[in-house]
C-alpha cells in the first residue's frame, strides 16, 4: 500500500467515525416533546436494567405493568434515544402492556464512543432479547416488538432468529441496514458517499460478520407472526420505492403482514408518529422559534430557547397517531 492509499484509508476512517460518533439525548428543555421520564415518573414505574451487547454496556428500562403478561420490545432508531418514545411507551402501558426499551449502542446512556454502523440496531436488539430469555424476570412474558426506522429494520431482522415473537410493529423502517449507506450516497451518509464502497464493505464485515445477512424479508419470511409495516409516501429519509421494508412486499410469504400508509400532514420519516394535530403544532411552534431568534439577532441565547418551550403545550406538541396506534394494538391482538 502506497503513501496515497494510506491517506486515503485513514481519511475514509475518519470519515466513517465522525458519521457513526457518539450521540447524545437531548436536553428536553430545548424542545417541546414529552421525551423525558421526568414527566412520566408520577405515572408509570421504570426500573434501569443495564445488559451487554456486541461492543458495550446498554442500559435498559423496564416499565412493569403487575396485571400483564406482554411485554413490548421497544428499539429507537439512528440519532434517537429510548426516552424519544415515552408517549408511546406510556400508551403501551396503559393498555395492559409491560414494556422494556433500551438505548442502543453509542446512543443516550449505552456505552461507546461509536455506533459501528447501521447494522448495530440488529445486534443490540439480538442481544435484548437473547438477555430477555434468560432473565428470570421475564419468565413467561409474550413478547411483541415496535420499532421506528432502523429500530423497525431491526425487529423485523430479528425475526429469523428470534422465533417466539407473538407479533411486530415497525414504522419507517429500511430492508436492509447493511446496504442503506452505499444506497443512500450523498442523501443520506453526506461524507461516507464519498469514501469508497470497498472500504465500508471491509469495515461493516469486520464488525457485523453474519448479521450482514440479515433483513427485513428474510425474518418476515421465516416467521407467520402478524406484522404492521407503516411507512409513508414522501419519507425523503428512508426511501418508500426502493429502500423501505414495505417496498419489498412482492417478496414477503408471511400472509399476515398488514400495511399502514401515512396520509396527510405526517407523512415523513419521524413525524408519522405524531397526530397530524401534533405535526401542525410542532410547524407553528418551530415558526414562532424561527421568529423570535431573528427578533433577538446576536442576542438570541439558550435562555431564550428554555424560556420559549416553558410555554409549550408539551402535551398537544407530543400527541402520537392514534389512528397508527389502533392498527397497532389490533395487530397485537391477532397474535396467537
Amino acid at each position: 500500500m502506497n503513501a496515497i492509499d494510506i491517506a486515503n484509508k485513514i481519511a475514509a476512517n475518519i470519515a466513517y467515525n465522525k458519521v457513526f460518533s457518539r450521540y447524545e439525548k437531548k436536553d428536553y428543555h430545548l424542545d417541546g416533546f414529552l421525551n423525558d421520564y421526568f414527566f412520566y415518573q408520577n405515572k408509570m414505574p421504570r426500573t434501569l436494567i443495564t445488559f451487554k451487547s456486541k461492543f458495550s454496556s446498554l442500559q435498559g428500562y423496564y416499565y412493569e405493568n403487575n396485571s400483564s403478561d406482554k411485554l413490548v420490545v421497544i428499539a429507537h432508531g439512528f440519532h434517537s434515544v429510548s426516552d424519544d418514545f415515552l408517549p408511546y411507551i406510556y400508551e403501551f402501558y396503559q393498555n395492559g402492556y409491560s414494556v422494556f426499551s433500551y438505548d442502543a449502542t453509542g446512543s443516550g446512556l449505552s456505552s461507546s464512543k461509536s455506533m459501528y454502523g447501521l447494522v448495530i440496531f440488529d445486534v443490540d436488539l439480538d442481544y435484548c432479547l437473547k438477555f430477555i430469555k434468560s432473565n428470570k424476570q421475564f419468565k413467561n412474558k409474550k413478547i411483541y416488538l415496535f420499532g421506528h426506522s432502523m429500530g423497525g429494520y431491526a425487529c423485523l431482522a430479528n425475526l429469523y432468529r428470534h422465533h417466539n415473537i407473538k407479533a411486530v410493529a415497525t414504522v419507517s423502517a429500511p430492508n436492509d441496514g447493511g446496504k442503506l449507506i452505499m444506497e443512500k450516497g450523498n442523501q443520506f451518509a453526506g461524507e461516507l458517499a464519498n469514501i469508497g464502497q470497498n472500504f465500508i464493505e471491509e469495515k461493516q464485515n469486520t464488525y457485523f460478520e453474519d448479521y450482514l445477512k440479515d433483513n427485513a424479508v428474510r425474518g418476515i419470511n421465516r416467521t407467520s407472526c402478524p406484522i404492521l409495516i407503516a411507512h409513508s409516501p414522501i419519507d425523503f429519509v428512508v426511501d418508500f420505492v426502493f429502500q423501505s421494508a414495505y417496498s419489498h412486499f412482492k417478496e414477503f410469504t408471511n400472509k399476515n403482514v398488514k400495511f399502514y400508509l401515512a396520509t396527510g400532514n405526517n407523512m415523513e420519516h419521524t413525524n408519522i408518529l405524531y397526530s397530524h394535530e401534533a405535526v401542525s403544532y410542532q410547524k407553528e411552534i418551530k415558526s414562532q422559534l424561527k421568529a423570535l431568534k431573528k427578533e433577538k439577532g446576536k442576542a438570541f441565547n439558550e435562555s431564550d430557547i428554555i424560556s420559549f418551550f416553558n410555554n409549550v403545550d408539551r402535551v398537544k406538541y407530543s400527541e402520537i397517531n392514534h389512528q397508527l396506534f389502533d392498527k397497532i394494538l389490533k395487530i397485537f391482538a391477532e397474535a396467537k
